[in-house]
């Protein structure tokens, strides 16, 4: 009985660090309803894929190239890091996923991994807090004495194939 016991302790605690591991690994990627419903749904981490329809939040500075070349690299790095997080806040917020970073571009897929029924609005809502929080972000650099940039936003609907793929 006490053998019983220990392996199941033993297993319990196994299986809370991985969830913890997982929890922390998509974090910064997936809203925390969505890493939750991951972890109920173990088959959503399986291997393959399948076609669905998703809207895809595509996001750049513009004239970034430019405007770094004029900075300091600790300094590209900073505002990058500035507004990369606060564009990543909103996309989690609405429960996108962060499928990537291309330098200063921000690539967002809503719809996936979760089915989400108002997905499409739901973009829609993203771009125009993303130019808001953008606008915030363009006041404090200006009153610091910084360089301002703008950004450029495209959304794209349509049959996407997504899925856990590769290693």
């Amino acid at each position: 009985m006490l053998t019983y016991l220990v392996v199941l302790l033993h297993r319990f605690f196994s299986e809370e660090k991985e969830k913890r591991f997982v929890r922390n690994a998509f974090q910064h990627y997936l809203s925390r309803d969505v890493v939750d419903a991951v972890l109920q749904n173990r088959q959503a981490l399986k291997l393959g894929g399948e076609r669905r329809e998703l809207t895809v939040l595509f996001s750049d500075i513009r004239s970034f190239t430019t405007m770094s070349e004029s900075m300091q690299p600790e300094e590209v790095v900073l505002r990058l890091n500035e507004y990369l997080t606060a564009m990543t806040d909103i996309v989690l917020k609405y429960r996108g996923m962060l499928d990537k970073y291309v330098g200063d571009a921000v690539m967002a897929v809503f719809g996936a991994p979760l089915g989400q029924h108002d997905y499409a609005v739901c973009v829609c809502v993203v771009a125009l807090e993303m130019m808001a929080k953008l606008r915030e972000l363009q006041e404090q650099w200006r009153a610091a004495g910084k360089v301002v940039f703008d950004i450029g936003i495209g959304v794209n609907t349509g049959m996407m194939f997504v899925g856990n793929m590769g290693s």
